[in-house]
């Protein structure tokens, strides 16, 4: 492989490689963050206080973890929707209402089946008016005497509009949770770019002959070279020479188009970048430069007079005739 001695060009290389082992060390954390959660969550559950204890000690809008052992299916209210379902719930006593999955259903079910109970453990959530309509209409539905019937007035007195939730955690163990998703998109991000970085510029190396490197180090080397450093673009005597997300080096002879692009993610801007059209019909991206760059267009601008002084019959910017010009070239 050919090299390039200047150590602008050897440190964003290497810093490819830097991005990649970071990724790889804060993809080890999440899954590390992963199981603490797992770990702690165990914790807090086992520390869980039973339901009804805290109705008696006035806890429902504690951040905590409560458990009802029931020794008998759950007696289904309803679907609120897709994701939401509704039981009935006893402990020895007392009636409750529990949230949870048809999969949590169906392991209370089982338990219940083979050792006749099942501890249900959850956090406290609250009952939105459809549920309580829900569970009010499933109360009284074999119900014939009006005296018996659960009215509005009972349902809130007795339920105090709680519930029991099987779905969800306590506050610290879901800010875990957050935390090893956000730690683990930005890992992934730093190992897929790395890891891209890493090949694009080892493939764009390996292309460059012994003679074709000595040129370019000359070209970097010579006084009347500029270095954009917020773009990490060199403007060479004849090259333009550009270190972002792939490593490019295009004579301003072999430029028949150059224009400003911007890439968004739903509408936001995220990269601004120069597209270069080629003789050889190649599109090369040159300098990138992220949402947050300073004097993007400032440095846009002194590339785009280096390539008309350098070659005046290459085109600048974007247009539609432009566009039909070059197809037909």
């Amino acid at each position: 492989m050919s090299e390039l001695k200047d150590e602008r060009i050897q440190k964003t290389a290497s810093s490819n490689r830097r991005a990649l082992a970071v990724g790889i060390i804060l993809a080890a954390l999440t899954i590390f963050l992963l199981v603490f959660n797992e770990f702690l969550s165990r914790i807090h559950q086992g520390s869980s206080i039973p339901f009804y204890e805290a109705y008696n000690d006035k806890r429902l809008e504690d951040d905590i973890y409560v458990y009802v052992d029931t020794y008998d299916y759950p007696y289904d209210i309803g679907y609120y929707d897709s994701g939401e379902q509704y039981y009935f719930v006893v402990d020895d006593s007392d009636l409750y209402i529990l949230r949870c999955t048809e999969s949590m259903y169906n392991r209370i079910c089982k338990a219940i089946d083979d050792k006749g109970e099942y501890r249900i453990i959850g956090t406290i959530g609250d009952v939105n008016s459809e549920v309580k309509d829900m569970a009010i209409e499933v109360y009284n539905e074999d119900e014939t005497d009006p005296e018996y019937m659960l009215t509005e007035e009972d349902f809130d007195s007795y339920f105090e509009n709680k519930l029991i939730n099987m779905e969800t955690k306590t506050g610290m163990d879901i800010l875990l949770i957050v935390l090893a998703v956000i730690v683990g998109i930005v890992s992934f991000g730093l190992i897929l770019g790395g890891a891209l970085g890493m090949h694009r510029y080892s493939k764009a190396f390996k292309k460059l002959t012994d003679e074709e490197a000595e040129e370019l180090n000359r070209e970097i080397e010579s006084p009347e070279t500029t270095y954009l450093k917020g773009c990490k673009v060199f403007l060479t005597p004849n090259y333009i020479i550009s270190m972002g997300n792939m490593f490019v080096a295009v004579k301003y002879t072999d430029i028949v188009w150059a224009y400003k692009f911007i890439q968004r993610m739903n509408f936001v801007p995220i990269l601004t970048n120069i597209k270069v059209h080629t003789l050889g019909q190649a599109v090369l991206p040159i300098a990138d430069m992220a949402a947050g760059t300073r004097n993007k267009d400032d440095m846009i601008a002194t590339i785009f007079m280096a390539i008309s002084n350098h070659n005046p019959n290459a085109r600048i910017g974007y247009s539609n005739g432009t566009t039909k010009h070059i197809s037909e070239v």
